[in-house]
């Protein structure tokens, strides 16, 4: 029962951490902003970089979609 109670609560603490890291990276990619969760170290670089990509196919988007309603 102890054993079950303990797996239960492992399962739910990677699940609310997949979450949170899913969270930031939509965050990251759609360029809202960190507000809730603080990163520092590695990730910090990598959700930097992930704005970017985001912010760069955000700009993609809207010149494509520009160009073929001027076409």
């Amino acid at each position: 029962m102890l054993v079950g109670a303990f797996l239960i609560a492992v399962v739910y603490d990677i699940f609310i951490k997949m979450l949170n890291a899913l969270m930031l990276s939509i965050n990251t990619f759609t360029t809202l902003g960190f507000g809730e969760i603080p990163i520092k170290g590695l990730p910090r670089y990598l959700a930097i970089v992930q704005g970017f990509i985001g912010w760069f196919m955000l700009t993609l988007f809207s010149v494509s979609l520009i160009s073929q309603l001027l076409h």
